[in-house]
């Protein structure tokens, strides 16, 4: 069959548009698909990859397991650095006991006990202030002369849950997670705080600082950590600095010595429980303070770590 040349043409050109537009309606098609896609519309590349409740549970779980006995001091400055006063203290920390056990002692120039506190903490839980010497406290006690509350040297909000992460920021120059914990409903008179804000570092997984606030919203106390200290692969608080507002001095809270509360058994923690840690059988022995028997893990040792 002859085909003559308008034809021929008319021909190839309707051929050559309807490529073009199969073409064009592809290219159209193909980002509109790739949006499409369930995957990639679910994904927040903002969202953290962890909850809240989550990561302060993993905080927790980055403080040394054993039971340990710490000797320091809280050294109260103006902001001019002119010093005002020291205040000694000895504190035995079990973060590894369920609940976790803390007795806080508060200690004169000779050495002796002015003010103790045993606390006991559990995720979620109220705190349990079982036993403490002297004057009667509570965990917004301030602390002699400092800018500290036991709920500060005990870092109780942390065991505070139901708070959400709310962004990012920097915090002695390194990425952290932005959490605000709003205060249980026990918690704004035990702990004078209606909600606590957390800068916690996004590798280690530690808290770096904390913003408390009171009922009505206003800013009543910062606390800065100046540096930690590794032990037995955990970290802890070495430094730390707490300020109250409005603002008439600071105090800066130092630790001189850790060492790994094992040979004299601390009334915070069943002898069994800790014998059971280590693998020893429990033993009778004396030496204790004015005679009394102290039951001990065979063949332990009690080890100091010097912190530098």
């Amino acid at each position: 069959m002859r085909v003559d040349r308008n034809t021929f043409l008319n021909r190839t050109s309707r051929s050559r548009m309807a490529i073009a537009l199969a073409a064009l309606t592809a290219v159209a098609i193909a980002p509109t698909q790739a949006t499409a896609d369930p995957s990639d519309a679910d994904t927040d590349p903002d969202e953290p990859p962890i909850t809240a409740d989550g990561l302060l549970d993993d905080v927790l779980r980055r403080f040394p397991r054993d039971p340990l006995d710490i000797h320091g001091e809280m050294v109260v400055r103006k902001r001019r650095g002119v010093e005002l006063s020291r205040v000694t203290f000895n504190m035995e920390v079990d973060w590894g006991a369920d609940p976790a056990r803390f007795r806080y002692r508060v200690l004169d120039d000779e050495g002796d006990v002015r003010r103790e506190l045993l606390l006991q903490l559990r995720p979620g839980g109220r705190p349990e202030v079982t036993r403490g010497t002297g004057e009667e406290m509570a965990l917004d006690s301030v602390i002699e002369s400092t800018d500290l509350t036991w709920a500060d040297l005990s870092l109780s909000f942390l065991w505070w849950r139901g708070g959400r992460i709310v962004g990012t920021d920097q915090a002695k120059g390194r990425d952290c997670y932005l959490v605000d914990v709003p205060a249980p409903a026990w918690g704004v008179d035990s702990t004078g705080y209606s909600r606590v804000r957390l800068w916690v570092d996004q590798s280690l997984h530690m808290l770096l600082r904390a913003d408390g606030f009171d009922e009505n919203g206003k800013h009543v106390r910062s606390l800065w950590v100046r540096s930690l200290k590794k032990t037995e692969g955990r970290w802890m608080i070495k430094d730390m600095e707490v300020q109250g507002y409005p603002s008439i001095h600071r105090t800066r809270l130092r630790i001189h010595s850790v060492r790994v509360a094992t040979q004299e058994v601390s009334a915070l923690t069943p002898p069994a429980t800790l014998c059971r840690r280590s693998g020893r059988s429990l033993r009778p022995t004396t030496g204790g303070r004015r005679g009394s028997p102290l039951r001990i893990c065979s063949s332990e040792l009690r080890t100091s770590l010097p912190v530098s």
